[in-house]
């Protein structure tokens, strides 16, 4: 050592490099199972949780079937309630989530998804959040990005059933029909439409059904004062004003305020 270093090696440094060749196994315990498995510290021994029956100890409970669910419901229907006029629905749910978003990576684990929802007014217990996490996605830390799960909690219903289902083409024509709630392309609109999430197969029909009452015209406002070939009104020899409106004749009473009408005409009229 003295050759190799140039200085004298004190006698607690030749006795830490004797320790250093010592065998490293019997610096710690060997575990009594296989031959060659893997030494364990007694400290970590005693923290190793002990499975008891299927259970088990430390094990998160099972969430129950059709609680997640509800649980978006609940979540929708706050957010709705907690949100301020003129600002996105979202807005709530998000300055929620940062507040707890310490590390402003746009992430949180389950502890802070659920001290969010607390801050909101309501109760979300570990084993509701871990089936949310697995049902929206984490990252290999266990952490979900919350943005990713306020866009899938604020989808309608209808909505998702599109993004599985077929494409309707056209509006409802059958009321046998009515029960599609997928997209709906029809040349009025450019993107597609869904219907409402409470939609009922039984409105369109009765939206279908001609309706039982008609209607009638009582009093047309405004005349035509433009586009005239010629003179737009006259006189009766009982005061009466003749004039028209679009595709409308014109009498004016105006001692009673009444008015008679002509609408026979198929297009606008452009004289008298």
């Amino acid at each position: 050592d003295f050759k190799r270093v140039g200085r004298p090696v004190s006698a607690r440094e030749v006795g830490r490099v004797a320790d250093a060749k010592k065998p490293l196994v019997t610096q710690r315990p060997v575990s009594a199972g296989k031959p060659g498995s893997a030494a364990v510290p007694r400290s970590a021994v005693a923290k190793l949780p002990v499975k008891e029956g299927k259970a088990g100890v430390g094990q998160v409970p099972h969430c129950p079937p059709g609680r997640i669910q509800q649980l978006e419901d609940s979540m929708k229907k706050l957010i709705f309630k907690k949100r301020v006029l003129h600002e996105k629905i979202s807005m709530p749910l998000e300055r929620a989530f940062k507040h707890f978003d310490t590390d402003n990576n746009g992430k949180v684990d389950t502890r802070r998804f659920i001290a969010a929802w607390e801050r909101l007014g309501m109760t979300v217990t570990p084993p509701e959040a871990s089936a949310i996490f697995n049902k929206y996605g984490k990252d290999q830390d266990g952490n979900m990005p919350y943005q990713v799960f306020i866009s899938g909690l604020m989808v309608g219903k209808s909505r998702l059933l599109g993004m599985a289902s077929d494409v309707q083409q056209g509006a409802f024509t059958d009321p046998q029909r009515a029960d599609f709630k997928g997209k709906i392309l029809y040349g009025a609109c450019r993107k597609g439409v869904y219907a409402p999430t409470n939609w009922e197969p039984q409105l369109a029909a009765r939206s279908s059904a001609s309706p039982d009452t008609g209607l009638e015209l009582e009093f047309v406002y405004g005349y035509e004062g433009k586009d005239n070939l010629s003179r737009n009104m006259f006189y009766t020899y009982k005061a009466e004003v003749v004039y028209y409106a679009a595709a409308v004749g014109v009498v004016y009473n105006k001692q009673q305020h009444t008015q008679r009408h002509f609408t026979m005409h198929d297009d606008d009229i452009k004289c008298l």
